[in-house]
């Protein structure tokens, strides 16, 4: 309507510019070109004609949500009862519905000889994209109408919006609402608890139990891993709060979960729910040690008033949740191969996504020497493993001399010691460089070449072969198996030569000198691995002392890979350093505030420095002694002397030094939570929403975040600000349980900040009988907005009068082609003048125009010359008068168009 003042104002104007036509050819033109707009006008518009259709199609919107499920998977049956009524000329379709939507049927004639078999997720009743996915199957000529069932529970999406829509294109909507037996239920409903409480002052955890029936039940509370409540209780039908006090000795972060197991009950899914609070505390830090070796470490952290936990290292948390307790994780002189996997790739995330704090302290089991080369550890730590040489690195000759007598067919746990020691050979010429030189020597009475000393990078698959041929037998004679393998390595073109030698059994006890003296003086070093206690301990020390080389015991052969793994990587390099001198500080670090000298230090492992790690102490030849660098939002140091006074007695005796080993661990600490903060999420759709509330939100710019679960995996997160002081995200896990979220914050002055809170995943909302108590009045307002009707019965769905239902043709694309049609003729009579004049001629002498040129149209009376033979004062007629008229017409024409050509 609003276009029809632009189409009258154009007729004008057309008219006139046309005043140079004639009247009958502009009335042609404007009579073409106000149809024209017209017909555009009604097609954008879009014009429709409505009618009582001979054709019906249905479509079946069947709720299979969680709260519908035990009734609508029924609705098959309720389908067929319906048809009892059945009409001719109806065509039916099925969609069913959850969180998703899914046509289940397409539309045909055929009602019968279908199931549902979609998969539906139904954590969520989402009735208005059943709607919408109905609305697009009808066809144009057929009445259109949805029969819904469900018991309206919506809780996501917006059926009422979609009912307009539906409205508007005269689609009607019927509903049956199941007789809903809600059942004996009884769920938990939430845990009320403070999110931030001190240490050691005693608070209440509230928790709260919905009920449809008076019965009874056990309630538990769990504290992280921890039973903390274990009672029979008495539950009321409706709301029923049970009170427990609690107190908390450690910091941190703490996950409650209350759960309950009723008499009577319906759906067990609802029986358990997750909150989380922080406990202020001091800095609680964890020490992971073997063997005593944090002893040192502990002793210094609790004299500064932190909360200090010793774990062992095969004891280590797995967890991230386990770790964010605690604001700094030191690891004392412990070997890789005592950390699990697991523990490792939960530290990783701690420190990178959770902010927290890595300290590692040396000794002969850490660093290189523990196998931290290629490994997680390796990778958070601020320095390399590998030491930096000057100039062309040596290549190693390396000889394994491997018992192969019958006793190394002893198994553990399945597998022998021969495999075990052929996998440990294997590994470690993988450790190799091509460069260098290793060959296989086996031994029993006799020694035997495996494989004679080779280049590894030419022979390594085919060494690898022949090492997994080996099968032991026969008897243990060392002695000539050593001097075989003395003698071929003097031959062997490398700056370094090593033999490891090893052995389950005992041998010969005499008869080595010659042998150790020729490999001393040829530059051959030796290492000894006993396996068992059947071995000989005491000659094994001895021949690995006497040659510069390593001894090894274990009970576990097991162990074996790591050992011979270690000696490659120490083989070639001198990684222990036992010399006497005082550090020097390089960059300038916070840790050495305050500090106006440092001790002397006594030793060291060798390293080398990470691009972008800051050295805060070197030693005399500058090699890293305490390195720092920022690993993810978190902080990680390696101190690479010792923490137990072999090399630290002067240090660890000092001021300054305890000093800077305090600074380091306050260093690497984590920041606390912000009470600024607050986290929590709901399950919709196959997701969860994060919810973020911050006080600060009219400062923030963007914020991104990195979700933990509760095993370990990581998800990122972008969050959008939906109202003042509150941003949402989506996560795709929605899995029960508590989860923990670092927020990277940046605020509009270019400030960024990193903060840790935490959030709990709850039952989907499906489950929740305390939501979808207004399903039905949400029912009766589709149908009313709609015009349909409330069905009482399956019989019903066809028994009352169609007439009402409406089709609906719409003339957009019949509007669209008279349009053109139209413009094309426009064009050829405006491109072709004759076809206008011959059209003006026919309306001439078709329509009578002589009123229009009455002018031209007058009787024209001739004066003739007297003539004898005609009859006196008689009229002539003449007839030229029409010639004159088409004359003048058809000049009038051509005079117009050369006026407009020019």
């Amino acid at each position: 309507m609003a276009l029809i003042p632009v189409v009258v104002s154009f007729i004008v104007l057309m008219g006139i510019r046309m005043k140079s036509y004639g009247s009958i050819k502009k009335a042609i033109f404007i009579t073409v070109r106000s149809v024209l707009s017209i017909l555009l006008i009604l097609a954008l518009s879009g014009m429709n004609i409505f009618k009582t259709a001979d054709t019906v199609t249905t479509i079946f919107c069947a709720d299979l949500s969680a709260s519908s499920r035990e009734y609508v998977y029924n609705s098959k049956d309720f389908f067929d009862k319906s048809q009892k009524n059945i009409r001719e000329n109806m065509l039916f379709g099925a969609v069913a519905f959850g969180t998703n939507a899914v046509l289940e049927k397409s539309v045909d004639e055929n009602i019968f000889n279908w199931n549902f078999s979609s998969y539906i997720d139904d954590s969520a009743t989402n009735i208005e994209e059943s709607l919408k996915i109905a609305s697009t199957v009808f066809d144009d000529d057929t009445s259109k109408r949805i029969v819904l069932v469900s018991d309206g529970s919506e809780n996501m999406g917006d059926a009422i919006k979609q009912a307009s829509v539906l409205k508007s294109k005269n689609i009607v909507v019927d509903a049956y609402i199941p007789k809903k037996d809600t059942g004996e239920e009884v769920q938990v409903t939430s845990i009320d608890v403070d999110k931030y409480i001190n240490k050691n002052v005693w608070y209440d955890v509230g928790i709260v139990v919905d009920s449809t029936v008076n019965t009874t039940g056990v309630l538990r509370l769990y504290k992280d891993s921890s039973l903390v409540y274990n009672e029979n209780v008495s539950i009321t039908s409706g709301n029923n709060r049970f009170v427990i006090r609690d107190i908390s000795e450690k910091g941190g972060n703490v996950v409650y979960r209350a759960t309950i197991e009723p008499l009577e009950d319906t759906y067990t899914e609802n029986n358990q729910i997750y909150e989380s609070c922080y406990i202020d505390d001091v800095p609680y830090v964890m020490v992971i040690e073997n063997n005593d070796s944090g002893r040192e470490m502990k002793k210094l952290l609790e004299a500064s008033k932190v909360n200090v936990v010793g774990v062992d290292a095969n004891s280590s948390p797995t967890t991230v949740e386990q770790l964010d307790k605690y604001d700094a994780v030191v690891i004392s002189d412990v070997n890789i191969d005592d950390l699990s996997q697991e523990f490792l790739q939960a530290l990783d995330l701690y420190v990178k996504n959770l902010g927290g704090g890595l300290l590692v302290t040396a000794g002969e089991n850490s660093l290189a020497l523990g196998g931290y080369f290629n490994t997680p550890l390796e990778n958070m730590l601020p320095i390399n493993m590998q030491i930096k040489t000057e100039g062309e690195n040596p290549n190693l000759g390396m000889i394994f001399v491997i018992d192969n007598s019958g006793s190394m067919d002893s198994a553990n746990y399945g597998v022998s010691r021969m495999e075990m020691a052929k996998e440990a050979v294997i590994r470690s010429i993988d450790n190799l460089n091509p460069n260098d030189v290793v060959g296989v020597l086996s031994f029993d009475s006799t020694p035997t070449w495996v494989f004679e000393p080779s280049l590894v990078g030419e022979n390594s698959e085919a060494i690898k072969t022949e090492v997994a041929k080996m099968q032991p037998e026969g008897g243990t004679s060392i002695l000539p198996a050593l001097s075989e393998a003395g003698k071929k390595m003097e031959d062997v073109d490398a700056k370094i030569k090593h033999i490891v030698l090893l052995t389950d059994g005992q041998a010969e006890t005499q008869g080595y000198e010659n042998v150790i003296s020729g490999m001393k003086d040829a530059g051959i070093t030796l290492s000894t691995v006993a396996v068992g206690n059947g071995a000989d301990t005491s000659l094994l020390k001895s021949l690995a002392d006497k040659s510069n080389g390593r001894y090894y015991f274990t009970n576990e052969f097991t162990d074996l890979p790591k050992i011979f793994a270690n000696e490659t990587l120490l083989a070639g390099k001198d990684y222990i350093n036992n010399r006497e001198f005082f550090p020097k500080s390089s960059d300038y670090s916070d840790i050495l505030s305050n500090i106006s000298d440092t001790p002397m230090i006594s030793g060291y492992i060798s390293s080398s420095l990470k691009q972008g790690a800051d050295l805060v102490l070197s030693t005399d030849e500058d090699e890293p002694l305490l390195a720092t660098w920022q690993y993810g939002i978190g902080r990680t140091a390696v101190w690479t002397s010792d923490m137990n006074g072999r090399w630290t007695d002067s240090w660890l005796s000092s001021d300054s030094g305890t000093n800077i080993i305090k600074n380091t661990v306050s260093w690497v600490m984590k920041q606390k939570i912000s009470e600024d903060i607050s986290a929590s999420a709901n399950v919709l759709g196959g997701k969860s929403k994060i919810i973020i509330e911050s006080d600060s939100s009219s400062n923030i710019k963007s914020m991104k975040g990195t979700v933990i679960s509760f095993d370990n995996n990581e998800y990122s997160v972008d969050f959008k600000n939906v109202s003042s002081g509150v941003f949402e995200g989506e996560l795709s896990d929605t899995r029960e349980g508590a989860y923990i979220v670092n927020l990277d914050i940046v605020y509009s002055d270019g400030k960024s900040e990193n903060i840790n809170t935490s959030f709990n995943i709850h039952y989907p909302i499906e489950y929740d009988i305390t939501k979808n108590r207004d399903g039905e009045n949400t029912i009766k307002k589709i149908v009313e907005i709609t015009g349909g009707k409330v069905i009482e019965n399956p019989e019903d769905v066809y028994s009352y009068d169609m007439n009402n239902v409406l089709s609906e043709t719409n003339l957009d694309s019949f509007l669209i082609f008279s349009s053109i049609v139209l413009l094309l003729f426009d064009i050829f009579i405006r491109r072709f003048s004759f076809v206008s004049e011959r059209i003006e001629k026919f309306i001439v002498n078709i329509l009578g125009y002589k009123k229009i040129f009455k002018d031209r149209d007058k009787k024209v009376t001739v004066k003739k010359k007297d003539n004898p033979k005609a009859k006196p004062n008689k009229e002539v007629k003449d007839t030229s008068s029409v010639e004159s008229v088409a004359n003048n017409t058809a000049s009038t024409l051509l005079n117009n168009k050369k006026k407009r050509n020019r």
